[in-house]
């Protein structure tokens, strides 16, 4: 058998009856070299000892002066600190255990624009927001989002062969304070301030495609709220972002038509704006009182901006063209007893009686299919053919008054009443004072002046051969004038002026 230094030999025989143990001859083979016998600990570079149990047959030392028996467990390493093992039984068997340093600790910065780390973090590290590393997740070899606020902490990884390195603690500063509050300016539909190019803003809530403030005021959309907020820099974060919550425009002024006066029914006052074009063009504001409004033509209205609204939406009125007479006689004069005439309306017609005309020298019969109908002249003259406001259904502007001459067929077998009416209007187009002569004053005139929607204006006995109406307060327009006999109704002359 081959027996090692430091192994120990016990040997065994029977007890005799003598005093000492018989032992028989044993033949030893000495060994000249006893071969030296060297630990092989590795480590353990995750949990950062050594890999196998250090029993208590070896002891341990840092400097080879001190020595330590195997704890019989494993034997916690510290990264640069190298270690000496050998068996107690055989220290000259030494094993030097060389520790290395821990890798670089990480030196990660921050990226304040995307708010994630400058430098992307592959697998060879790990982070947590635990100081301790506890929960740590390894890098994806992306950067690593930042919460404002919340420091992170990143090491790299331990391997097979290297100890995992010191913790970098990064501190994430919390995100600055919003910027201040923004006024609107409702009149020019924009911020009431400029807003500096430290400052981005978005209509969007997640401030997604900012713009850049450039020193101006923003020119705002009604409805549309804006965010704002700091930019980021090189150093900080971008701040929360304030909301600036945009009102909507207010819905356009409702007006509506007075058919019989040929107005709008509600005042426009000061804040009111109208036009004749939908953009506004050139408009005209209130004054406090309706607006006279023309058939057929187009009116848009709109509220102008206060110190707490936007200038209104427009609103759009459309007026009816007036109904029309329509005949197939060109002249201004006839002698037919019978005049057709036909009532047309840019809508179907409905509710139309010959007893909504307003008749003069004349009197109507014959309603017919699309609205025809005929006129009897009932004496030599003028005669008018009226249609008043509001007369058929939906409501409507007064027609123009249709008038025609009727006259004698033959002039010469016109009697004495005839010759009586001779008579001067003067002068056509007027001004202010219109002049009526009469070279006959033999008779009870009566003078009255119509509109040509048929309306009674002005109505006088004619108390001298030079006879002023005053019509400087007349809107410009044709009118129609009739002379007639007190005594009998007979009309002595009907004709036309035209006021400037």
């Amino acid at each position: 058998m081959e027996i090692r230094n430091g192994d120990v030999l016990t040997l065994y025989g029977e007890k005799s009856d003598d005093a000492y143990a018989k032992v028989d001859y044993i033949d030893f083979e000495f060994i000249s070299e006893i071969p030296i016998i060297y630990p092989e600990f590795t480590i353990d570079y995750t949990n950062e000892r050594i890999a196998e149990q250090v029993t208590d047959s070896f002891e341990y030392s840092y400097n080879q002066t001190a020595w330590t028996t195997g704890p019989n467990d494993y034997l916690a390493l510290t990264p640069g600190q190298d270690v000496y093992i050998r068996y107690i039984h055989q220290p000259e068997g030494l094993q030097f255990l060389d520790i290395p340093d821990r890798p670089a600790t990480p030196t990660f910065a921050i990226d304040f624009s995307a708010e994630t780390t400058s430098e992307s973090v592959s697998s060879a590290y790990e982070y947590s927001t635990a100081s301790n590393m506890s929960g740590a997740i390894s890098g994806a070899g992306s950067a690593v989002v930042l919460t404002p606020g919340q420091n992170m902490y990143f090491r790299v990884k331990a391997t097979a062969s290297n100890f995992k390195s010191a913790i970098q603690s990064l501190t994430v500063p919390a995100r600055p304070v919003a910027p201040p509050a923004f006024d609107i300016n409702f009149p020019t539909e924009s911020t009431s301030s400029a807003v500096p190019s430290t400052i981005e803003y978005s209509t969007s809530s997640d401030m997604s495609s900012p713009v850049n403030g450039n020193n101006a005021v923003i020119a705002l959309t009604p409805g549309q709220d804006l965010y704002l907020r700091y930019k980021a820099t090189v150093s900080a974060f971008c701040s929360s972002a304030i909301l600036l919550d945009v009102p909507d425009r207010p819905d356009g002024p409702v007006f509506t038509i007075d058919f019989v006066n040929e107005t709008t029914n509600e005042t426009l006052g000061a804040s009111i704006q109208y036009s004749n074009t939908e953009n506004m063009e050139s408009p005209a504001s209130g004054d406090g009182s309706v607006l006279d409004l023309e058939p057929a033509t187009d009116y848009y209205f709109r509220k102008l901006p206060t110190a707490t609204e936007f200038r209104s939406a427009v609103s759009h009125l459309e007026t009816p063209s007036r109904p029309e007479f329509l005949t197939d006689y060109d002249y201004d004069t006839t002698s037919s007893t019978v005049i057709p005439i036909q009532l047309t309306y840019e809508t179907e017609i409905a509710g139309f009686e010959l007893s909504d005309l307003q008749l003069t020298n004349c009197t109507a019969g014959n309603l017919g299919g699309d609205n025809y109908f005929e006129v009897y002249p009932a004496d030599y003259g003028f005669i008018y053919v009226a249609l008043p406001a509001n007369t058929l259904e939906g409501d409507n502007f007064a027609a123009e008054i249709y008038s025609i001459q009727y006259v004698h067929k033959n002039p010469d077998a016109l009697g004495e009443s005839e010759e009586l009416g001779q008579f001067e209007i003067y002068p056509s187009p007027v001004a202010d004072i219109l002049t009526i002569r009469s070279a006959d004053m033999s008779h009870n005139k009566n003078i009255v002046i119509y509109n040509t929607l048929g309306e009674k204006i002005y109505s006088s006995s004619m108390d001298s051969d030079h006879h002023r109406v005053n019509v400087s307060e007349y809107k410009s327009g044709l009118y129609i004038i009739l002379i007639k006999d007190l005594t009998s109704g007979k009309t002595f002359m009907s004709d036309r002026f035209f006021k400037e």
